[in-house]
């Protein structure tokens, strides 16, 4: 009979970061994994109109660090460039990465710091282009159905503000800087392709392609998830 140390040494762990990647002898123990995610998602330099960037960070238990990404929410100057948007984006994108590598079944804590955000994941209920404090963009609709439908498949998880008096975390500063990084590298793509692209109509034409191309609009964004 294989001893408890024996079996445990051949759980499917990934070489680079020892994690378990949830075996079958692990599936059989029914062990189940404390993972953190915190995000960020702002407009900068404006809320709305502005460049839209996300950023995550997925810990364990431990603190070991699962993953951590950041990129644009949203086409930049676009109607869809908004704080809320780029919120639920770095949602749709972690919580994808849990289901992805096999982390559904495992208890599941989320950080944020919108306070919009958080409250209408867990009241469970919004209102369209209204004065109500849960009111949501026809933009944010789609993303928001995108989460709610990742939410459900999951064994537990909770959605809980992170502000100054609780849950603050020395990630919130990392995840300040990689949402920044994103809005620096998305600036710097702008201005290669301005510096490039000449005053003739057709290379406009081109830089408009090529800009499309970079940047996503929300609701492109959520087919691409969808498609998945």
């Amino acid at each position: 009979m294989r001893s408890f140390s024996s079996s445990l040494a051949s759980c499917s762990r990934n070489r680079q970061t020892g994690i378990c990647i949830k075996c079958a002898y692990c599936k059989k123990l029914k062990m189940k994994e404390v993972v953190t995610i915190r995000f960020l998602g702002q407009c900068l330099p404006r809320n709305f109109g502005g460049t839209a960037c996300y950023a995550y960070i997925i810990r364990n238990k431990e603190g070991l660090l699962l993953h951590e990404s950041c990129g644009l929410a949203a086409e930049p100057n676009s109607p869809s460039s908004t704080n809320s948007v780029a919120n639920y984006i770095a949602l749709v994108r972690a919580l994808e990465w849990l289901i992805k590598n096999r982390y559904s079944n495992d208890i599941i804590k989320v950080y944020g710091n919108s306070k919009l955000v958080i409250s209408q994941i867990n009241d469970g209920e919004v209102v369209i282009n209204s004065s109500d404090k849960n009111k949501m963009s026809k933009n944010t609709l789609p993303l928001y159905t995108k989460v709610m439908e990742l939410k459900s498949k999951f064994y537990y998880i909770s959605f809980e503000l992170n502000n100054e008096e609780n849950n603050r975390h020395i990630d919130d500063k990392e995840i300040e800087e990689l949402s920044v990084l994103a809005y620096i590298e998305a600036k710097t793509k702008i201005l290669e392709q301005s510096r490039s692209g000449g005053h003739n109509n057709s290379n406009d034409r081109k830089r408009q392609e090529v800009q499309k191309q970079l940047f996503a609009t929300a609701a492109e964004l959520m087919m691409a998830a969808a498609a998945k």
